[in-house]
């Protein structure tokens, strides 16, 4: 088990650095996000479960590009305070969820709108055989759900 916490603040800059250590060695993430200002405090937490021993690195790449984008989504658009990271790694899976307690949003009209991050993510999460599921409505934050299998 590996629990960190991170809290970030930032005051008027055009550049964000979110740091989420995966102290398991799996990752070590850093989010930049440019052109973007944000005056608040977001806390992040993180937990692996399984995670003791290493992916292949091609899979570690894609799941951190991943946990990237959803990050990058929540800080341009949800407003969150909070950001609550989980890997499981099981027999035959990895599953990675990211909640936030943001401002939510309609996913079936962001969808039919055509914007790039969410695409990104499934187009992302299927390179690698896996699916990528977020479930968020307007007022109650969002949880974005990415599942691998292993093999």
């Amino acid at each position: 088990l590996v629990v960190s916490s991170v809290v970030v603040r930032s005051v008027a800059v055009t550049s964000v650095v979110v740091s989420c250590v995966f102290v398991s060695s799996v990752v070590v993430s850093s989010v930049v996000v440019s052109s973007v200002v944000v005056s608040s405090v977001v806390a992040c937490k993180f937990n692996a479960y399984g995670m003791e021993q290493r992916l292949d690195i091609k899979l570690e790449v894609a799941i951190y590009r991943m946990i990237q984008e959803v990050i990058n989504n929540i800080l341009k658009h949800a407003n969150a305070t909070k950001i609550h990271i989980q890997i499981n790694r099981l027999d035959d899976s990895v599953n990675i969820s990211i909640e936030d307690n943001g401002v939510g949003f309609n996913v079936e009209e962001k969808k039919a709108s055509g914007g790039l991050g969410l695409a990104s993510i499934e187009a992302r999460a299927k390179k690698v055989n896996g699916t990528y599921h977020i479930d968020s409505s307007v007022g109650n934050g969002s949880i974005s759900i990415i599942e691998i299998p292993l093999n």
